[in-house]
């Protein structure tokens, strides 16, 4: 097992500078012309969706890994496309020094700030929207209406063998918090040590979603 952990680790390292080149070359487009909106999510909850996302997703390799295995490839960033901390912190100063070119949001602020988020989006790629259209999305976009929806979980998707949904959805639950039913309090205290420096810096702190969950009244 180990030596199969190593050698798999070594092909996603491979796969990550091949992915930073592209990053370089996707940069000097983003300077150019593009414009790319990032949307981030808290590394624990993104972490346990992938985790259940792996478990149906046979084109990454058909390994289903148990959780403890998964949460440290995951940290690690040995897992396909790579190190969540890189990725975002990579973005997280493209945006600060080309806002014009880079929104970054986040997948808790589309949740609990949905109307201004998407008012932030409209203004960043000048597109006027009305109040009524942004009703009109946020009903469109709900949980239940996605989660009902079969091309968004990949029902009818065309290739065979890409996804196995026997056990999981691919919309699962879209909490924000259910970390909690996965993490030990060791695996919490790992996780904040390693990535909270980054989270406070673009406020996904633990301490920015319990207020943000405490003023909206939301129970995970």
């Amino acid at each position: 097992m180990l030596s199969l952990l190593l050698s798999l680790s070594k092909f996603f390292i491979s796969q990550v500078k091949i992915f930073e080149k592209k990053f370089v070359h996707l940069y000097k487009k983003i300077r150019t012309f593009s414009q790319v909106i990032y949307i981030v999510r808290n590394p624990k909850d993104q972490c346990v969706s992938y985790y259940h996302f792996h478990q149906t997703a046979k084109y990454l390799g058909g390994v289903k890994w148990n959780w403890n295995t998964f949460l440290e490839l995951y940290r690690k960033g040995y897992l396909v496309y790579g190190s969540w901390k890189d990725h975002v912190n990579g973005w997280w100063r493209v945006a600060e020094k080309r806002p014009d070119k880079v929104l970054f949001i986040s997948y808790e602020q589309l949740h609990w700030e949905f109307e201004n988020t998407v008012k932030r989006i409209a203004q960043f790629t000048d597109k006027p929207i009305s109040d009524d259209f942004i009703r009109k999305l946020a009903n469109h976009c709900s949980f239940d209406r996605m989660r009902s929806n079969n091309a968004v979980n990949r029902v009818n998707i065309p290739l065979r063998n890409f996804f196995d949904q026997s056990q999981v959805k691919f919309m699962r639950k879209g909490k924000i918090g259910d970390w909690k039913n996965m993490f030990t309090e060791s695996q919490e205290r790992e996780f904040d040590d390693f990535y909270g420096s980054l989270l406070n810096e673009i406020g996904l702190s633990d301490k920015n979603v319990i207020n943000e969950i405490e003023s909206s009244n939301e129970v995970v």
